[in-house]
């Protein structure tokens, strides 16, 4: 590959990684595209490195610096795809816990024993869900003072 060739196709690779880069940082949870991207500048910096076989000088220093570049870039997004797996598995984790001691009350309450007291009360049933919204309340304001929502 000639010289002039070469600088073309390292500077088309300098301005798209520049390109990916900002605009990740606009959209940082939209990361699937990103990896593509990322793949194929890999790919074609590996092109070029090929090209110019063992080669030691200024271009071979150039390509080797992109490709740190393309690998840091990469790992930043696995970064943030981690990141947002961990927000989504916050969130559930905060439904799951919200549900659970519910599910269990109504799993009580739904077995049709014979013999449950709060049955025959008149006040049963307003209490048993005065109880559960109180429950549920208390868990919302536990996780609000460990600010994970």
């Amino acid at each position: 590959m000639e010289q002039e060739s070469l600088n073309k196709t390292l500077n088309s690779i300098e301005e798209e990684m520049d390109r990916l880069e900002a605009e990740f940082f606009r959209h940082p949870f939209h990361t699937r595209h990103f990896f593509h991207d990322a793949y194929r500048l890999r790919k074609k910096l590996s092109g070029c490195r090929k090209a110019i076989g063992e080669e030691q000088g200024e271009s071979r220093r150039r390509i080797e610096f992109m490709a740190e570049e393309i690998e840091n870039f990469a790992n930043l997004l696995y970064g943030a795809a981690a990141q947002r797996t961990n927000e989504i598995m916050r969130i559930l984790t905060v439904i799951s816990t919200i549900f659970m001691p519910l599910t269990f009350i109504v799993g009580i309450y739904g077995m049709n024993f014979r013999y449950i007291p709060e049955l025959q009360w008149r006040l049963g049933y307003p209490l048993v869900m005065f109880f559960m919204s109180v429950l549920t309340l208390l868990i919302l304001v536990w996780f609000r003072k460990r600010r994970w929502i």
